[in-house]
């Protein structure tokens, strides 16, 4: 058996070594990506109800994105107030809520929010607020508006819907 010379030997270390840093580079990317890409823990400052609204996929992101989204019920103000917090609790957006159609507020047992896909199906610009505004979708079909900039808001949906609205 020939033991190889000096510098085979020096290069079959670099090979080796390049191919360990390579390997745990690439780890410690897909490690990252599959982490960014999960669902964080719930602040606790959020309520139980609070939904994960990921944020578009973007290639390599290597950050959590997306929002954290709350409802509840103000019985003083008997009005629905809604919250979008970013991945860590910070609060984005807080106000008031009215459905779209009927009587408000909706009632504790009814406000479950529908999942979103990602955070381009909560936020539409609001002309009058001056703002991107959360529109939040109850799993009943219940669609709920910001009190500001309200009327502004109902229109444009209303006009959305009979945009895309297949011809009779």
């Amino acid at each position: 058996m020939r033991i190889a010379s000096k510098p085979h030997r020096i290069v079959l270390a670099v090979v080796v070594a390049l191919l360990i840093v390579v390997v745990t580079g690439l780890t410690c990317l897909v490690l990252r990506l599959y982490w960014a890409s999960s669902i964080p823990a719930r602040p606790r400052t959020l309520p139980a109800n609070a939904i994960w609204v990921p944020a578009p996929p973007v290639p390599f992101d290597l950050e959590r994105r997306g929002d954290w989204l709350s409802c509840w019920v103000d019985r003083q103000q008997k009005v629905n107030r809604c919250r979008v917090s970013d991945c860590g609790g910070a609060t984005k957006y807080e106000g008031d809520l009215l459905p779209l159609s009927g009587a408000g507020p909706i009632p504790e047992q009814r406000l479950r929010l529908k999942p979103v896909t990602t955070t381009m199906e909560l936020w539409m610009w609001s002309d009058s607020a001056k703002r991107d505004v959360p529109i939040v979708r109850l799993t009943d079909g219940t669609v709920l508006l910001p009190a500001n900039g309200y009327e502004e808001l109902k229109r444009r949906l209303e006009r959305d819907q009979n945009d895309t609205a297949p011809p009779s």
